[in-house]
């Protein structure tokens, strides 16, 4: 794993106005999380909607039957 720089920097952040330190490399491992967790969430809504598809099958098919 490669050392991270002790160069600390300072950002003005827009929301609170309160300065930030952050570790150089620190926006390279933050955007890394973001992309991660926004295919996780991808990845769950088809999951959910594949089975959520079947289950309306599966009651359309029910109703059908019972008729």
């Amino acid at each position: 794993m490669a050392k991270a720089t002790k160069r600390v920097t300072q950002n003005k952040s827009a929301a609170s106005g309160a300065l930030v330190a952050t570790h150089a490399g620190y926006d390279v491992i933050l955007s890394s999380l973001v992309e991660l967790l926004e295919s996780a969430r991808r990845l769950s809504a088809r999951s959910v909607n594949t089975i959520m598809t079947a289950t309306y099958w599966e009651i359309r098919r029910r109703i059908v039957e019972f008729e």
